[in-house]
């Protein structure tokens, strides 16, 4: 990407920002089979899978993130 796409992308609105966004995640998500992981993060992913399904997993509250990272 050259300098001025990127410059005339900084200069958009949020809004179209956000737009562009929707845009491209539509079009990566309707083609999975163009995505790849490195084998760690599949590792990691089956591993939490696993203790979803075998009822070992621990989750923390939404109320308990939120004072954790949104808090001014």
């Amino acid at each position: 990407m050259e300098n001025q796409q990127i410059q005339q992308l900084h200069n958009l609105s949020w809004d179209e920002k956000f737009e562009i966004i929707q845009f491209l995640w539509n079009d990566i998500i309707e083609h999975p089979e163009n995505l790849s992981f490195p084998d760690e993060h599949k590792k990691i992913l089956l591993k939490r899978i696993e203790s979803i399904e075998n009822g070992t997993a621990e989750f923390t509250p939404w109320s308990d993130v939120k004072k954790k990272y949104f808090t001014e």
